[in-house]
C-alpha cells in the first residue's frame, strides 16, 4: 500500500527522530510503501500549516495516511473531524501508529472525544501560562529577553565620569559587567568591539 507519513512537533528546537523511526518501521513490518513524509514544526492548534496543506493538495497519490498519533495531526477538534471525513471522501485511509486505524463506530467517537480532550487541554495549558506570566508581572519580574549591553553606551558614560552604580542605574547592566567593559577585559581576553 502506497502511504504518506505526517509528523508533527510543536517548536522548532523539539526532535523528531522517535516519530520518524517508529512509523518507518511500522511501514517496513506491514509492507507499506512510503512516497511522502510530510513534516511540521508548528502547534497542532494552528489551522493552516504548510506541510499539511502539501499533504491534502496530494492526497490522491497515497493510499492511507499514516500518523504518530491522531493529535499529531491537529489539536483541533472540529479540524480533526474535517480531515477525518476529508481523507474518507478521498478513500485515503487515516492510520495512527499508537491508536490504530478508526473501523467503527465506537473508534470513530473515541477518536472524537479524544480531540476535544486535546484542544480542552492545550487551552488550560494556554490559560496557566497567561496567568503565570501575568502574576510574575504584577511582582514586578521584567519579562521577555535581557536587554543587550551597549559597550559603547558604558564607556561614554564612563567617560562622563559617572561612577559604576550610576551606570547600572542608567543600562541595568551588572556591576561586574560594568567593570570588565570599562577595564576593556573579559575574563583575561580584551574585548572586541
Amino acid at each position: 500500500m502506497k502511504v504518506a507519513l505526517y509528523i508533527r512537533v510543536s517548536k522548532d528546537e523539539q526532535k523528531t527522530d522517535r516519530q520518524h523511526d517508529d512509523l518507518k518501521k511500522y511501514c517496513a513490518d506491514n509492507g507499506h510503501d512510503i512516497v511522502a513524509i510530510f513534516e511540521d514544526k508548528q502547534s497542532g492548534l494552528r489551522r493552516i500549516r504548510s506541510s499539511l496543506t502539501e499533504l491534502l493538495g496530494r492526497v490522491n497519490e497515497f493510499e492511507a495516511v499514516i500518523v504518530w498519533s491522531y493529535d499529531r495531526l491537529t489539536r483541533d477538534d472540529m479540524q480533526a473531524l474535517e480531515l477525518k471525513y476529508y481523507f474518507k471522501s478521498c478513500n485515503v485511509r487515516l492510520i495512527s501508529f499508537t491508536e490504530g486505524e478508526i473501523k467503527c463506530p465506537m473508534t470513530e467517537l473515541l477518536h472524537t472525544i479524544k480531540a476535544g480532550v486535546s484542544k480542552y487541554e492545550s487551552a488550560v495549558k494556554s490559560q496557566r501560562i497567561r496567568s503565570g506570566l501575568q502574576a510574575r508581572r504584577s511582582r514586578g519580574f521584567k519579562l521577555g529577553a535581557k536587554r543587550r549591553l551597549d559597550y559603547f553606551l558604558i564607556r561614554y558614560y564612563r567617560g562622563l565620569g559617572l561612577k559604576y552604580r550610576q551606570i547600572k542605574a542608567n543600562t541595568g547592566a551588572s556591576l561586574s559587567a560594568i567593570q570588565y567593559i570599562v577595564l576593556g577585559v573579559r575574563r583575561g581576553k580584551p574585548i572586541e568591539y
